[in-house]
């Protein structure tokens, strides 16, 4: 099992923020200092804005360590618009198989964006960044748990770009 040292997920940890705030301000914002206002004033599309990045460029990086990932999922307030400063980002990674070392890893991925959110925000909560669901290749076959979610109607989850498989370039393997 590996569970990498947060010294050295710190730094990757604080790029995935820095590109989200520049993605985000790509999309009407005069520059990543009006993002941070508009997050700081509380103004639900910024937060949705920026919680859609931020989850997509953590998808981009948990493929690159993870190669058992399949798909990961957004869903809830995020994709509604509707997202706040408390509000969390509802998140599926649908996996072939379950590793114990890759829900430690968003464990300790999700306090190191809370903190790096809160210092940017200047907001205590929420209590967690991301709520995680992992859900293996039976869930979903079998439409249980939240892997029902992923081809729900109602819940309509939007599924995060992610490399193809076998261009992602080198993988650390969490097995």
């Amino acid at each position: 099992m590996i569970s990498p040292p947060s010294a050295l997920l710190g730094p990757k940890v604080q790029g995935l923020l820095a590109r989200a705030l520049e993605n985000t301000a790509r999309k009407g914002f005069s520059g990543v200092d009006a993002v941070v206002s508009a997050l700081r004033t509380g103004d639900p599309w910024a937060h949705s804005l920026f919680r859609y990045a931020l989850a997509q460029e953590l998808g981009l990086y948990l493929a690159q360590l993870c190669p058992s990932i399949r798909r990961v999922y957004v869903y809830g307030s995020t994709v509604d618009n509707r997202a706040g400063p408390a509000s969390d980002v509802d998140i599926i990674v649908w996996v072939r198989r379950r590793l114990p070392t890759l829900e430690n890893l968003l464990w300790q991925v999700d306090a190191l964006l809370l903190r790096g959110y809160r210092a940017l925000t200047h907001f205590v909560g929420p209590r967690n960044l991301f709520d995680f669901h992992v859900v293996d290749d039976a869930e979903v076959r079998e439409a249980r748990d939240y892997g029902a979610v992923i081809r729900s109607l109602w819940t309509a989850p939007v599924p995060l770009q992610l490399p193809k498989e076998g261009m992602r370039g080198e993988s650390v393997s969490l097995t």
